[in-house]
């Protein structure tokens, strides 16, 4: 169809039409919701909604209006305060225990042979930014293969009879520390001798660099569970598992140090020229004697002639002297032990100088009373000091001594018999006064014995006497 302007003529062919414009979508009117819109909006909405009227006369062009379907009304949406969070790259699980923790990197592939006999074979270095570690020393490689498959918690079979292990047993005694006579407890610092042979430990020198000794950690190793038998605190083990020395036999030598307070019982009969005997004794807890053998170190086959050693570097107690250190080895039926033997003498010079003289002097000072004339008046005062003092002394040993009913300690036994000579001391000096404030220099104090009758005062001179 062809539209004409009707002022147009209508001569030759009539020239083509432009395109048709279309004219912008009309603005939306605001519409509100149908429960807040009144009878007088919603008439009016209506009539707005309607098609326009045709305009009057011949439109010199058409226009195509293309209206807007109507939609419902929709609460706008807030405006975004804070972008959207972006999700995080997932975290890479961790790399299994054993392998190494950093990333894998394609290795190149190693070149191919050369069979000129000209140009010599060049090995691939290491990637750019990376050093070569230098090779191991030949003794962590040989600690290395020699704990591989070494298992800590299974005994060594041993080549002997039965498979039994061998273990010697040697003491270095350190330092007395003391004795306590009160609790019977002594404590020692000792150093523990043990020395056993492990086949699994055996290398060959030359086949690894010369290598003859091996300082290895004690916890990587089997150790015999040697503890002390008669200990006082419940400290059976010993104080730092310091390394052991292993040689190319697979002999091992274990010596660590350890704070022992063991059991002593104390003899108080000779107190203070006393001595004690005090024993240590070593026991396996958990192999019996035909799994673990004990000997003495340095001893003879019968278990007996060894000693425990003394450093040069011995520490003296100030106030027990150390006279015997034998060991002896000893077999039962279901157990085996090593035992030695610590005999100590007490030094006496303290007693002797707070103690033994003070009582003499106190003693002599008991006898001096008897020459006290009664008239001084500190008869009495001095008897009863020399009691009280010795009694102080009496209180004072028995703190020392362990509260025991088995015997009596010598100074015990001095003690108390000069406590009942100052006893007798003061009964007397108590007789001595009375006698002397009843004599007859004194009437006021009536005499011993029975009293006459007072005699009858004198009549004055002069005058008459009665007759009979």
């Amino acid at each position: 169809m062809r539209l004409t302007h009707p002022h147009t003529p209508s001569v030759g062919p009539a020239p083509e039409a432009p395109p048709p414009r279309l004219a912008p979508p009309l603005p939306r009117p605001f519409l509100r919701p149908r429960h807040c819109a009144s009878p007088a909006s919603s008439s009016a909405r209506t009539e707005s909604n309607k098609a326009p009227p045709p305009l009057a006369g011949p439109a010199p062009y058409t226009r195509m209006i293309d209206s807007p379907p109507s939609r419902p009304w929709r609460r706008p949406s807030p405006p975004q305060l804070f972008p959207p969070l972006r999700p995080r790259p997932p975290v890479p699980p961790p790399p299994p225990p054993g392998r190494d923790s950093r990333p894998w990197r394609p290795t190149e592939p190693p070149p191919p042979p050369s069979f000129s006999s000209s140009a010599p074979s060049v090995r691939p270095g290491p990637p750019p930014g990376e050093t070569q570690s230098p090779p191991a020393p030949p003794g962590e490689r040989l600690l290395r293969a020699l704990l591989s498959r070494y298992r800590p918690g299974v005994r060594p079979a041993a080549a002997g009879p039965g498979g039994r292990v061998l273990v010697r047993v040697g003491l270095e005694l350190a330092q007395l520390v003391s004795l306590d006579e009160k609790h019977e407890e002594l404590t020692t610092k000792v150093y523990l001798d043990l020395s056993w042979r492990d086949p699994r430990l055996q290398w060959d020198p030359r086949t690894h660099g010369g290598v003859g000794v091996l300082r290895v950690p004690a916890e990587h190793l089997w150790l015999p569970d040697l503890g002390l038998e008669n200990n006082n605190d419940g400290e059976f083990g010993v104080s730092l598992g310091v390394r052991a020395i292993v040689t190319p036999d697979g002999s091992v030598r274990w010596r660590p140090p350890a704070l022992y307070r063991s059991r002593c019982p104390i003899r108080v009969s000779h107190f203070p020229f006393d001595w004690q005997n005090c024993s240590l004794v070593f026991r396996s807890g958990s192999y019996g004697p035909e799994e673990l053998g004990l000997r003495l170190a340095g001893g003879d086959p019968q278990g007996g002639g060894a000693q425990a050693v003394l450093p040069a570097d011995f520490q003296e107690n100030g106030q027990w002297e150390l006279c015997h250190r034998s060991g002896r080895h000893h077999t039962g039926p279901s157990h085996e032990d090593v035992t030695f033997y610590l005999v100590i003498r007490r030094k006496p010079l303290f007693y002797i100088v707070n103690v033994l003289v003070p009582c003499v002097l106190i003693t002599l000072l008991a006898v001096v009373v008897f020459y006290l004339p009664p008239d001084a008046g500190e008869k009495m005062t001095l008897s009863l000091f020399a009691l009280l003092t010795l009694t102080v002394f009496l209180l004072l040993l028995a703190d020392k001594v362990p509260a025991t009913s088995l015997a009596v300690p010598l100074i015990g036994r001095y003690l108390t018999g000069t406590l009942v000579l100052l006893t007798l001391c003061v009964i007397l000096s108590v007789g001595v006064l009375n006698l002397h404030h009843r004599s007859p220099r004194h009437p006021h104090h009536a005499p011993l014995g029975p009293q006459a009758p007072p005699a009858a005062p004198a009549p004055p001179p002069g005058a008459a006497v009665p007759p009979g």
